[in-house]
């Protein structure tokens, strides 16, 4: 009976998830609580933000009292590992996953805080247990490791579509990115982002581009990557190598802007596994390929028109307006809108292009 306590917990929560207004009912899928702050810190920082800002002081302290310091299923392959993770929402500490914990790690090391030891601490056991997720083949996935078997995609009991988690192109390229930045590079970390460099050159389409699994699609995967590769080369890391992927994805970029200065790319690029153009640019893509293009000197007039389509599409009040799914769900199935995607990326990559120019 719907009366039951259970029941009603049940109900209630699903009314959290709830966004209505005069012309629309919506539940969403989830919450990204943790993924937007730190994201939000970052893009504020990167653009010029004072660290010791109380208000970022503020979100960072909120970040460091959401680290998940209990084990979950991710212990099965990894029972010598120490919990020290963080999660996408607000509850839910038995799965915890790679992209945010590094991601914070970063949001939380650029903050000046109160808590410098206990800061540092919490980044130093998140990024011990990232290292310790790596896949076999130098990947990393989003919430477990070596966690590929097709065959177990192939039972009909596996109706929920997704029962694996492969590495992807998109978080193996952020982690490297937040090692970079936070100095992982020395002797004890070079054979990790040896092997990931390895499975990045194998996961490179002809085309020059990279798959992005959670974000839509091929614009997300190659620009991170393309990021990734910037900072180690600035950091000192040698990549021998990889100067022609990079050329060939920059090119790849610049082959996709539209006429407008912008880019936008179809969720169907998921379904068809190859990149589908939307025909019409958006804010979040567009300062994506922007993140990716800046690094290369020859991409320069790409990137001065992506800015200029950021500048002249940002609405009055400083944000930017955008209706278009660009956030990677269960490809084929559902995909997702964050709200602030179109907000603190391009933030971050004005910010970006600002302090280079």
């Amino acid at each position: 009976e719907n009366s039951h306590p259970v029941m009603e917990k049940g109900l209630s929560g699903l009314e959290d998830f709830i966004m209505e207004d005069s012309d629309n009912f919506v539940l969403q899928p989830a919450t990204s609580p943790v993924w937007d702050t730190a994201w939000a810190v970052i893009a504020l920082v990167k653009s010029g933000m004072d660290p010791g800002d109380l208000r970022l002081a503020k979100a960072a302290d909120w970040l460091l009292d959401k680290q998940v310091k209990v084990e979950g299923d991710w212990k099965i392959k990894n029972p010598g590992t120490e919990p020290g993770c963080w999660s996408f929402e607000f509850a839910n500490k038995y799965y915890p996953d790679i992209d945010d914990t590094a991601k914070v790690g970063l949001a939380i090391d650029l903050v000046r805080s109160t808590r410098g030891e206990e800061k540092d601490e919490a980044i130093k056991i998140a990024m011990k247990w990232v290292m310790q997720m790596q896949n076999r083949d130098g990947s990393w996935a989003a919430f477990d490791r070596d966690n590929n078997k097709r065959l177990l995609r192939d039972i009909p009991f596996a109706d929920f579509i997704a029962p694996l988690d492969f590495g992807s192109p998109d978080i193996t390229a952020h982690v490297l990115y937040v090692m970079g930045e936070l100095g992982y590079l020395g002797p004890g970390y070079k054979r990790i982002i040896k092997k990931a460099l390895s499975y990045l050159k194998k996961s490179q389409r002809d085309d020059g581009s990279w798959y992005g699994r959670w974000g839509v699609t091929f614009i997300y995967g190659t620009s991170k990557v393309l990021q990734a590769l910037e900072i180690l080369e600035n950091k000192g890391f040698s990549l021998n190598g990889t100067s022609q992927q990079a050329r060939e994805a920059v090119d790849w970029l610049v082959s996709c802007q539209n006429s407008d200065g912008g880019w936008g790319e179809d969720c169907r690029s998921f379904d068809q596994d190859r990149y589908c153009p939307l025909g019409r640019s958006t804010a979040s893509q567009t300062a994506w390929a922007l993140l990716g293009v800046m690094g290369d000197k020859k991409a320069k007039g790409s990137a001065e028109r992506a800015v200029d389509y950021l500048v002249r599409s940002q609405d009055p009040d400083g944000s930017w307006s955008e209706d278009y799914y660009t956030g990677g769900g269960f490809p084929g199935t559902f995909y997702l809108r964050y709200e602030l995607y179109k907000d603190y990326f391009p933030l971050m990559a004005l910010g970006k292009y600002r302090s280079e120019k």
